[in-house]
């Protein structure tokens, strides 16, 4: 599990967001506006829904996009 600081979290939404936007590849663009699109989404649910408890767990933020296997369709 690798523990990330919030400071640290806002620089790497920030790079992200400027790399999907100005990146030279168009597939850097497409990942790097993805990544963004879902830890952003996972940050606005904690601002959305805090816990304001004095012994909090960490917040666990998991980005699972691996493929389905092969015929599996959604």
């Amino acid at each position: 599990m690798l523990r990330i600081s919030g400071p640290s979290i806002v620089a790497a939404l920030i790079r992200l967001d400027q790399v999907g936007r100005t990146g030279l590849s168009p597939v850097t663009r497409a990942i790097a506006g993805h990544l963004y699109g879902r830890l952003a989404g996972a940050v606005q649910e904690i601002i959305d829904n805090p816990d304001h408890r004095i012994e909090a767990e960490p917040v666990k933020i998991t980005i699972d996009d691996r493929a389905g296997p092969a015929g599996d369709e959604q």
